[in-house]
């Protein structure tokens, strides 16, 4: 429970949005390479937290990505399912059998990654592998596309989102304008003449909104 407390905590502060992104941009958005590297973090992380938990807040920021990327989430969420299962088998804080084992026996973390770890380790670059295999063509180079507001997005500059703003929307605060992804909203530096578009853009779009829901409410 402690730990699923704290993994909840860390998406709320936006933790894994901000993992995702700052690995994403990284690495250019390349479809490729994310599907191996998020494979290697949800490992990586289900080492120390509860694998479970790690997959259902890895997933959200996924699919987020996926969907901005226009890029197919599955094969990236069934790899990061596998890369999590071999990390949380790794060791005793992983997994909740590990620690039920790990507590009856006497044994403590470094018992289970010297013994575990090898084997997971091995486990893990045969899936590397596998899902290069089996996904190149299909997140290869050139099938893809990145929305603009991705390269836009700087994961240091990032506020709480504001309720009231919908996920996938420009909103402005402060003078500043912010593109909301899930809990948080992320700061924009477009040009002049784009940064002025949306802004004339906002109020358009939320009049357009309240009248729909006007109309709704009869």
């Amino acid at each position: 429970v402690g730990m699923m407390v704290m993994v909840e905590g860390m998406s709320e502060a936006g933790f894994f949005d901000w993992l995702c992104l700052r690995l994403a941009k990284s690495l250019g958005f390349r479809p490729m390479p994310l599907l191996l590297s998020f494979m290697a973090v949800a490992a990586l992380l289900s080492m120390f937290v509860d694998s479970i938990t790690v997959v259902l807040f890895l997933v959200v920021a996924t699919v987020r990505l996926a969907r901005l990327l226009r890029i197919d989430p599955v094969p990236m969420i069934i790899g990061e399912i596998f890369a999590a299962n071999l990390g949380g088998a790794a060791t005793m804080t992983g997994d909740p059998p590990n620690i039920i084992l790990g507590t009856s026996l006497g044994l403590g973390f470094w018992d289970f990654l010297q013994n575990n770890g090898p084997i997971c380790l091995v486990g893990f670059g045969v899936a590397l592998g596998y899902f290069y295999l089996c996904f190149r063509n299909k997140l290869r180079a050139g099938a893809w596309s990145v929305d603009p507001a991705l390269w836009a997005m700087e994961p240091g500059d990032a506020i709480p989102a504001d309720p009231d703003v919908r996920d996938w929307s420009y909103a402005e605060s402060g003078g500043a304008l912010y593109f909301r992804m899930g809990p948080l909203m992320h700061r924009q530096n477009p040009s002049k003449a784009a940064a002025e578009r949306i802004g004339g853009m906002i109020p358009l779009r939320d009049c357009a909104r309240r009248l729909i829901t006007l109309e709704k409410d009869g």
